[in-house]
C-alpha cells in the first residue's frame, strides 16, 4: 500500500481521532500520558521499520539492476519512481510522527494542568524539546 497516495490532511485527522478516542477509553488521571507516549512510541517503531523496508525496497532494486549488463531507460525511470516513491512515503510518514509528537505535547500539557503531576510536566518538556526539533527539520526542508 502507498501510504504517500492517502491525503496527508486525512492521515493526520485518523491520527487525532486515534488520540482522542484513546484520551476518552483510558481511565482518567493517565489518559493524557499513556495516550501520548504510547502512541508516539507505537509510531516511532511503525516509522523506523518502514524506513527501513523501504530502503531495503530501493537498494534490492539496484542490486537487480546492477547485476544486468545493459539498463534500458524504462528500468531506469522505475527504478527513479522507486526512489521517489519511497522518499515520499518515508517523509509522509516522518510528518505524521512530527503531527504525533505534537498531539502529544499537548496531551502532556493538559494533563499536567488537570494533575499537576511531576510525569506530566517531564513529559510535556520532552515532547516540546521534539516538536521544536521536528519544527527545525521542517523549515530546513523547505530551505
Amino acid at each position: 500500500m502507498n501510504i504517500a497516495s492517502i491525503g496527508f490532511g486525512y492521515l493526520a485527522l485518523g491520527l487525532f481521532l486515534i488520540n482522542f478516542l484513546c484520551v476518552i477509553l483510558i481511565r482518567p488521571e493517565t489518559n493524557f500520558w499513556l495516550t501520548g507516549v504510547i502512541l508516539w512510541t507505537a509510531l516511532f517503531f511503525i516509522v523506523v521499520l518502514l524506513n527501513v523496508m523501504n530502503s531495503k525496497t530501493v537498494n534490492i532494486q539496484e542490486v537487480t539492476y546492477s547485476q544486468m549488463t545493459t539498463i534500458s531507460d524504462t528500468q531506469e525511470l522505475q527504478l527513479k519512481q522507486i526512489r521517489e516513491q519511497k522518499a515520499a512515503e518515508n517523509l509522509v510518514l516522518f510528518r505524521l510522527l512530527g503531527i504525533q509528537t505534537i498531539f502529544s505535547c499537548g496531551w502532556q500539557f493538559i494533563g499536567f494542568s488537570k494533575t499537576g503531576k511531576k510525569y506530566y510536566r517531564t513529559a510535556a518538556l520532552t515532547f516540546m524539546l521534539l516538536s521544536v526539533i521536528y519544527g527545525l527539520t521542517e523549515v530546513l526542508r523547505i530551505i
